[in-house]
C-alpha cells in the first residue's frame, strides 16, 4: 500500500494515538488498519501543502512531546502515560496546540468510524437533501 502522507514513522504516531482516542482499534485486523491510513491519507492529501506540512510537523511535535514528558518514545509509553499525554495536548493552554490535537484526532476518528464495515454496522448512512445532511437513521 502506496501512501502520500502517512509514512511509517507517521503511521506508528497515527495508530498509538488511535489506540487511546478509539480503543476498538486495537482490535482491528491489518487490512482494516491499512484501510484506516488509506482513509486518513486520502482525507489529508485533499488539503494544501502548507496544511500537509503542518500535519506533519504537529506529529513530530506530539512524538517530541512523548520524550520530553514521558522519557520514553511514544509507542513505548505505558497507557496511563500516553493518556495523560494526550490530555495535555487537548488540554494545553496554547491554542494552536488544542487545535492541532483535535484536527489529528478528527482524522483519527474519521479513519475509524469511515471504513465500510464500522460504518455499517452503527447504521449510519448519510445522505445529503436539500443541502443539509441527513441520516438515513431517520427515515
Amino acid at each position: 500500500m502506496s501512501l502520500q502522507f502517512v509514512t511509517p514513522s507517521r503511521r506508528r504516531t497515527l495508530w498509538t494515538l488511535a489506540t487511546q482516542v478509539v480503543p476498538p482499534c486495537a482490535d482491528l485486523e491489518q487490512p482494516a488498519r491499512d484501510e484506516m491510513m488509506r482513509l486518513i491519507d486520502v482525507a489529508v492529501t485533499q488539503r494544501s501543502a502548507t496544511m500537509q506540512r503542518q500535519l506533519g510537523l504537529f506529529l513530530r511535535v506530539i512524538r517530541l512531546a512523548a520524550i520530553v514528558r514521558g522519557l520514553r518514545k511514544l509507542e513505548n509509553l505505558p497507557p496511563e502515560r500516553l493518556a495523560s499525554l494526550l490530555s495535555w495536548l487537548e488540554r494545553n493552554p496554547i491554542g494552536l496546540v488544542r487545535k492541532g490535537f483535535w484536527g489529528v484526532k478528527a482524522l483519527i476518528l474519521m479513519g475509524y468510524y469511515g471504513q465500510g464495515p464500522i460504518k455499517d454496522a452503527l447504521g449510519y448512512l448519510p445522505k445529503l437533501t436539500g443541502g443539509g445532511l441527513q441520516s438515513t437513521m431517520d427515515d
